[in-house]
């Protein structure tokens, strides 16, 4: 009697753990608890969902922005500097680093109002979203307003009429050119497939393909490239019974162009430009790669700095493809 008790105890046990398998954590977002952070940590403000870092800009005064880090996801970005300062009252500033005595402040509780200066209400309380999670909700002391971003992407930091964006979290330069943040990002985009099915109730129907896109996402010695190739093998089993939105920049090569300081993957025409920043003056451009989409909706998004000189010349955006079924662009 004892032993078929043990047996079975062993067989509901080792069931367990097969079917454990299939539950992913989400990766944890390698940011700082910024209670604990001192005014000598250099590092970066994050917006966590627009994957955007709070910038300088040019002067004291001007409307903050958050973009992509401008020098590659694993390099020193110094326009992105900032260290924080913890208060006893449970607020935070955050001091640009090339502007000493500036800090993040908020003009008024109008739309785009967030601007860098010296002594406007420059005071943030945060809370966290989750208990350990070092994400941060920010609200300006003084509005009450919550910190957030005007566009999809980033762009100027708004406290209203924003994209309602308002995870914020603090990682340490270091943080960036380990390569941890950079390989977050590529953890995160495999781990939101696996979401996305778990939401829609579809885990059972793709076990042999979801243990094995997590053999990689739970290696302890994966890369980049290792987990965006797991993501692109594991979205090409699974895209019938992908039913709602989710971002597949994985399926080109290469895809942050800025974020990654590199030409792979794209072939262009000429003249020549840098492909960390590059600017076109009244003039067509034209950037091509082979990719193979599987059939379905898909909206590509360009991201551009428009600087208006009197012409009224807009930029305008097209995207074509073979076999398109539609193609949106924003």
């Amino acid at each position: 009697m004892m032993k078929r008790i043990i047996f079975l105890t062993a067989f509901v046990v080792a069931m367990f753990a097969t079917m454990h398998a299939q539950v992913w954590e989400a990766p944890a977002v390698p940011a700082e608890d910024i209670s604990q952070v001192t005014k000598s940590t250099v590092g970066y403000l994050w917006n966590v969902e627009a994957d955007a870092f709070v910038v300088n800009g040019m002067t004291s005064n001007v409307q903050a922005c958050a973009t992509r880090l401008t020098n590659g996801d694993v390099a020193v970005s110094t326009p992105h500097r900032c260290t924080v300062l913890v208060g006893n009252d449970t607020t935070v500033r955050f001091r640009l680093a090339s502007y000493a005595s500036n800090y993040l402040s908020c003009a008024s509780a109008n739309a785009n109002n967030v601007v860098v200066n010296r002594s406007l209400n420059n005071k943030f309380r945060y809370e966290e979203t989750a208990e350990g999670s070092r994400v941060y909700i920010l609200t300006s002391a003084t509005l009450n307003e919550l910190l957030d971003v005007a566009w999809a992407y980033g762009g100027p930091l708004t406290l209203k009429n924003g994209q309602g964006k308002t995870a914020w979290a603090f990682i340490k330069e270091e943080t960036v050119t380990s390569g941890a943040y950079a390989l977050y990002k590529a953890k995160r985009q495999l781990y939101n497939i696996y979401k996305v099915l778990a939401d829609a109730g579809k885990i059972g129907q793709y076990e042999d393909a979801l243990k094995s896109a997590y053999k990689d996402y739970s290696a302890s010695d994966a890369t980049m490239e290792s987990l965006l190739t797991a993501a692109r093998k594991l979205f090409h089993v699974v895209y019938a019974d992908i039913t709602t939105p989710l971002d597949v920049s994985f399926l080109l090569v290469n895809a942050d162009m800025v974020g990654v300081g590199s030409t792979e993957g794209w072939s262009k025409d000429s003249p020549a430009f840098s492909w960390a920043e590059f600017e076109r003056y009244h003039s067509s451009l034209t950037l091509e790669q082979g990719a193979t989409f599987l059939v379905g909706t898909y909206d590509v998004g360009f991201h551009a700095l428009y600087r208006q000189d009197g012409s009224n010349a807009a930029p305008t955006f097209t995207v074509t493809a073979s076999n398109t079924v539609r193609v949106m662009c924003r």
